[in-house]
């Protein structure tokens, strides 16, 4: 699904800021959308909202933010065209209540929903209700069901407290789906149980739900948890994770296919200082070429290709001593901009793409290497064998340069009887019958034997 850039009623604070790199700087901009300097518990306009530190975004769907303000153990909604913050299920306004409760609304109860995601209906949210232990079911019309596991809290009230026993969760922290809206699979990070659950999600025929559950990727080692699976992140082609974990000495991040028994590549290991006691905040870029995450000793921003993670930029911070200290949860939207909440705001970082580059010579297009961030002239691969490039993309950024076929080649003008590509096809050349002559061969037309006059 192709998501634009919403159209923000409120900007307060713009920050210029810097993008480091091999090739000079560019500068990206931060904006307020949601929140304020303080804490607290407050629904309604934009900036008169107010969140209990460190909110985590989940979703983002027909300009509406989707948010779990896990400290207040409650659901919002954040509607950039209305301009409103407005409780989905949870705690009332000024409240802070803890519990475990299936109900509508208000009246439904969580404790501390650390994750949330969008299931591919577009209008029901899976929440990781951390220490309640499972999954619940949240509609975005208020409606909340337990989805799995068995949901416990020793904090009151417990009344309407569901259990779909189909696995045991221990402090579910992350939660990822992919698929249709009749057929999906979930993906759970369970920190105590260290292991990737799944939940394949069938709906049949006469309505009713099956679900399947499995172990796609565990580090135990012998009974001893090696590291805990702290967070996880579909990439954007929907066949991989990306998968944070933590031990006591520093925090890592693997990619992981999605198959059952796949094996996780090791893309990066950074030291606690950096990952901070919340563990590591990052995600995918939009396009898959690249990731990123929150250095909390130095307060950048850093980016690296997930093909090459050596190859990392960094994204500065200047001298403005109001920059967030702390990153909670990053949502990259598809124009390449990057929504994250800190401990009490909901913001926007414009980057300044590398689309505006251009300059490549012919049969070369302009491709982001760093998605949206730096990029490089590639050569084009659109034309058939025999032919030359005679322009550069079009536009700059598309791998689709103008071409013609070499001398003694003409352009097949059927390409449906070859395959579904264009061909440089090779003149004709045998002899004419008497009385007749062979003509030349064109870029767009075959010789042809032609009546001599």
């Amino acid at each position: 699904m192709t998501r634009s850039n919403p159209k923000h009623l409120v900007l307060v604070l713009c920050l210029i800021l810097s993008l480091s790199s091999s090739d000079g700087y560019a500068t990206y901009v931060i904006s307020d959308l949601a929140g304020g300097s303080t804490l607290g518990n407050i629904n309604g306009p934009l900036t008169s909202a107010r969140f209990q530190s460190y909110p985590q975004i989940g979703a983002f769907r027909n300009n509406i933010y989707y948010i779990a303000d896990s400290s207040n153990n409650a659901i919002k909604s954040i509607d950039m065209g209305s301009g409103s913050v407005t409780l989905i299920a949870g705690s009332p306004p000024n409240l802070r209540t803890v519990g475990c409760r299936d109900a509508t609304g208000s009246s439904a109860r969580f404790n501390t929903p650390t994750a949330l995601t969008l299931l591919p209906d577009g209008s029901t949210l899976l929440v990781a209700d951390s220490s309640n232990d499972c999954i619940r079911n949240v509609q975005v019309s208020g409606v909340v069901t337990t989805f799995a596991g068995n949901c416990a809290s020793d904090a009151a009230p417990t009344d309407g407290c569901g259990s779909v026993p189909i696995v045991t969760f221990v402090y579910p922290t992350a939660i990822a789906v992919v698929g249709s809206s009749s057929s999906y699979n979930v993906f759970i990070s369970d920190i105590g149980n260290c292991q990737i659950t799944i939940i394949a999600v069938a709906i049949q025929p006469d309505g009713s739900v099956l679900k399947t559950v499995s172990v796609l990727w565990s580090t135990l080692q012998n009974t001893a948890c090696t590291e805990m699976p702290t967070g996880l992140v579909l990439t954007p082609s929907g066949n991989k994770l990306l998968v944070a974990t933590s031990d006591p000495s520093q925090c890592s991040l693997y990619l992981l296919p999605i198959d059952t028994n796949a094996s996780a590549s090791l893309l990066l290991n950074v030291t606690l200082d950096v990952c901070g006691s919340s563990g590591l905040a990052y995600s995918a870029s939009m396009d898959g070429l690249s990731a990123f995450y929150w250095d909390s000793a130095y307060l950048v921003l850093r980016l690296f290709l997930l093909a090459s993670p050596s190859t990392t930029l960094t994204l500065a911070r200047d001298s403005i001593a109001s920059y967030p200290t702390t990153l909670a949860s990053f949502l990259p939207l598809s124009d390449g901009s990057l929504a994250f909440t800190t401990a009490t705001k909901l913001q926007l970082l414009t980057l300044p793409g590398c689309s505006s580059a251009s300059g490549c010579p012919a049969g070369a297009f302009f491709a982001c290497s760093f998605g949206y961030f730096a990029g490089n002239c590639t050569p084009c691969s659109n034309a058939p064998a025999y032919a030359t490039y005679t322009s550069p993309g079009a536009p700059a950024t598309a791998n689709n340069c103008s071409w013609s076929c070499v001398a003694g080649r003409y352009r097949d003008l059927l390409p449906h009887y070859l395959g579904p590509e264009p061909a440089c096809l090779r003149c004709r050349t045998a002899p004419c019958p008497l009385g007749q002559y062979l003509t030349n061969c064109t870029p767009l037309a075959d010789a042809a034997c032609a009546a001599c006059q």
